[in-house]
């Protein structure tokens, strides 16, 4: 029975894991940005976003490059891409050794099979990336050839 309790009328707050499965399953687009599909940047912009965190878009321009067309290059050629985005992540957040890395940490992970991509970390050795032939999904760390080489907190 449902009595008068203020504490019932109240909306309850979104946590973490609710906000994560709002994005999980949704697919791929080059460069979606949300909220019906994401690319690899798209999604770590808008989860950011959605977690609060100002996140100026302008912090993916590099040279010719913005959040927009990086998947032209990437094409093209994978290292450079991969190197660039690097070197981007560097000017969003603060630098975290991997060892103290957070749920909500923006994370850059090498794959054995994908080279390196961005991603969300999600606690308990989960990050949380959008890939081209999968779309929107969960991975644990090591355990699927996935390493956390950099880690940029907000």
């Amino acid at each position: 029975m449902v009595g008068k309790d203020s504490k019932m009328n109240k909306p309850q707050k979104q946590t973490f894991a609710d906000i994560t499965a709002k994005f999980v399953g949704k697919p791929y687009s080059e460069y979606g940005k949300g909220p019906d599909s994401y690319g690899c940047l798209g999604l770590c912009y808008a989860f950011l976003k959605e977690l609060g965190k100002t996140i100026d878009e302008s912090v993916w321009q590099y040279q010719d490059l913005t959040m927009d067309n990086f998947i032209e290059p990437w094409r093209e050629n994978p290292k450079r891409l991969e190197r660039i985005l690097i070197e981007a992540s560097n000017r969003l957040g603060a630098e975290v050794p991997v060892n103290e890395k957070l749920a909500g940490d923006f994370v850059i992970v090498q794959s054995r099979i994908k080279g390196y991509f961005p991603g969300i970390y999600v606690g308990n050795s989960h990050v949380m990336a959008s890939y081209a032939d999968m779309g929107v999904r969960v991975f644990q760390i090591d355990n699927e050839g996935i390493t956390i080489i950099k880690v940029r907190r907000l």
